[in-house]
């Protein structure tokens, strides 16, 4: 029997609201096919639709004429909150376990026996982030949430605590969310360690395996007299290696350097935008 020729199909929407200016309307549509084209490319290289998908919503993220990323409108408070959602739905191996998904995918149609799904069932994933304002492609977001966790849906600061890596993704739950004097977060997933440079094919060193990983950070914000803020920053971690007593020397001074990157920053950002 001849297998079935399916074309894909790839469709942007470049967003509601007011008609625009009658001087940006090729800017948009020149930007629209720009990401059609993208998605097109992958599909064409023999990408997953997925991988389509989410490489023509970044380029509509990142062109400022899109209500979306980059050129998100500010909220009336002249706040970026963004939203973002992506989903799958596949045919499922007759043989597969639903409850093996780690998105806890549902079946569209109920399985025919135990373990079993009919031929017409349908097995959807799905992830979504709500209300960020400090991530330049939501939908990459969304994508990981949908991949990496067990949820479906994560909104405002629990959201951002999922960013991903080069490497992987830190799973960062909010246990104390305390605006504006406390900021606590758990630690339940650490991505893989950056690959070291070498000449040779990829090599695996073991003693990067646990040499550093974090188990929970903390800002704590106290008011000063004069009108300022101290901001102190806190974060639980451990090692493997040993001697315990050398390596906590480097380990503690490469955190310090964190700690200090992210208040300098934090200062800056606080400042710029003082009234």
């Amino acid at each position: 029997m001849p297998r079935a020729i399916i074309t894909p199909v790839l469709i942007a929407h470049g967003g509601a609201g007011g008609r625009p200016p009658a001087s940006d309307r090729a800017s948009r549509r020149h930007g629209i096919l720009a990401a059609v084209q993208r998605g097109a490319d992958i599909l064409r290289g023999g990408g997953s639709a997925l991988d389509a998908v989410v490489a023509t919503v970044v380029a509509l993220e990142d062109d400022p004429l899109f209500n979306a990323g980059y050129g998100s409108v500010l909220t009336t408070a002249g706040h970026v909150e963004m939203d973002a959602a992506v989903m799958t739905a596949t045919r499922p191996h007759p043989h597969d376990d639903p409850a093996s998904i780690i998105n806890q995918a549902r079946w569209v149609l109920a399985p025919a026996g135990p373990g079993r799904a009919p031929a017409d069932a349908v097995e959807v994933n799905a992830g979504g982030v709500v209300l960020v304002s400090r991530v330049r492609n939501p939908i990459v977001l969304a994508r990981a949430v949908m991949e990496r966790t067990p949820h479906l849906l994560l909104g405002g600061p629990g959201a951002e605590r999922h960013c991903v890596f080069s490497t992987g993704a830190f799973v960062e739950p909010i246990e104390i969310w305390d605006e504006p004097r406390q900021l606590k977060f758990s630690v339940t997933s650490n991505p893989a360690p950056m690959q070291e440079w070498t000449p040779y094919s990829h090599i695996d060193p073991p003693h990067l395996q646990g040499f550093l990983v974090s188990n929970g950070g903390q800002f704590l914000l106290t008011p000063l007299p004069n009108g300022a803020t101290r901001v102190e920053g806190t974060t639980w971690y451990r090692h493997g290696l040993w001697p315990t007593a050398y390596w906590r020397i480097w380990s503690d001074a490469i955190i310090h350097r964190i700690h200090m990157r992210v208040l300098k920053h934090i200062r800056d950002e606080a400042e710029n935008n003082a009234p």
